[in-house]
């Protein structure tokens, strides 16, 4: 047999043995982080369950969700000239966070597409930015 078959067969052990140490520490690394994965999820599930994840939207500002429903009902989006006079009325009576809640709503309500238009048309109510 000639050298450079020896020395193929040296590079190829060498190769092997280093794809197998690789492979092994891959293994432990693997199991490793499925065990801090398995923690993790243990005690967020010890962990009480959050009551409620929103809070409930105040009664004063259910019929602004109703006039923006409507809004939406009737002419499928939030491109009516009343929904930004409903944005800024909810701004100049209850503020920025009654804004917040309401389009909230919205999203619960109707879904995150009617959501994004609302957000949108009211850009530049107070401090708000769609």
């Amino acid at each position: 047999m000639e050298w450079y078959w020896y020395v193929l067969i040296a590079v190829a052990a060498v190769t092997l043995l280093r794809w197998l140490a690789n492979l092994s520490k891959r293994e432990r690394r693997d199991a490793t982080e499925t065990n801090e994965l398995e923690s993790i999820f243990a005690h967020r599930r010890q962990q009480p369950a959050p009551k409620d994840q929103q809070p409930r939207l105040k009664p004063e500002l259910k019929p602004y969700v109703t006039r923006l429903c409507r809004v939406h009902a009737t002419v499928g989006s939030f491109s009516s000239p009343d929904t930004p006079a409903i944005g800024r009325e909810i701004h100049d009576q209850h503020g920025y966070d009654s804004m917040v809640a309401v389009c909230d709503e919205v999203r619960r309500v109707l879904g995150g597409g009617p959501a994004r238009d609302l957000e949108y048309k009211w850009n530049g109510i107070g401090d708000w930015r769609g």
